[in-house]
């Protein structure tokens, strides 16, 4: 198994799906006994194979590491980064199919369901994970351009407003990489969200005041494509 374990962590880690995929299948003692979320140790940065799978693009180790082998996305790395973490960054010099294979894996993670919970229901991906930056995966997103990846955030109410250690909503690091539409897109949600991280100005001034403030968002722009987190 040696043989076949080094190979198959090694084609992971260069990103190499279909070799991967080769050895994965050809080896009845890797794939049993394979665990997902075992760190490879402080020369990987504790990255596990489920790390290099979202890393990387590869949708179908993905999905297999997720369903059939109990892999767990919360699970973090030296980084302090989930795997959902790293399905978010990607280098700006990729291909349009990179990013696409970056938004499969992205929907795989939001739709993984793990462990029951006493409140009910089952474990799911943390979209508040911070890394050791205070990033969370949508920050990451917004940062590396993956507007598909963005959007399937938005959809499953990954937080707008939480800031990283620089201070920076996701909003502010989509406008300071230059990614005006992801800027405006989360702008549009900040500006409109019923979030539990803003302050309620009905409980503080009353309806009226509430009005007053949304009105002076509009009179003085922040509706647009210059809202008071991205100036």
């Amino acid at each position: 198994m040696g043989s076949s374990s080094s190979k198959f962590k090694k084609y992971l880690q260069h990103g190499d799906e279909f070799a991967a995929m080769q050895v994965f299948q050809s080896s009845p003692e890797l794939r049993k006994n394979l665990d997902p979320n075992l760190s490879y140790g402080d020369s990987h940065h504790h990255n596990t194979a489920l790390h290099y799978a979202a890393k990387h693009g590869m949708k179908h180790l993905l999905r297999t590491f997720l369903n059939d082998l109990g892999g767990n996305p919360n699970k973090k790395n030296g980084c302090n980064e989930t795997s959902l973490h790293a399905a978010c960054q990607l280098s700006q010099q990729k291909s349009f199919s990179a990013q696409e294979r970056r938004a499969a894996c992205v929907a795989l993670l939001l739709q993984w369901r793990g462990v029951p919970l006493n409140s009910g229901g089952r474990e799911r991906v943390d979209l508040q994970a911070q890394d050791q930056k205070g990033n969370t995966a949508l920050h990451c997103a917004a940062t590396s351009g993956l507007k598909r990846c963005v959007e399937l955030l938005l959809n499953h109410g990954s937080p707008l407003f939480i800031e990283n250690h620089d201070k920076f909503t996701p909003c502010d690091m989509a406008m300071r990489s230059n990614h005006h539409d992801i800027a405006q897109l989360l702008e549009s949600r900040m500006v409109f969200a019923d979030s539990s991280d803003t302050i309620n100005e009905a409980e503080l001034y009353g309806p009226e005041s509430r009005r007053e403030v949304y009105s002076g968002f509009k009179n003085s722009g922040l509706t647009g494509s210059k809202g008071p987190s991205c100036c």
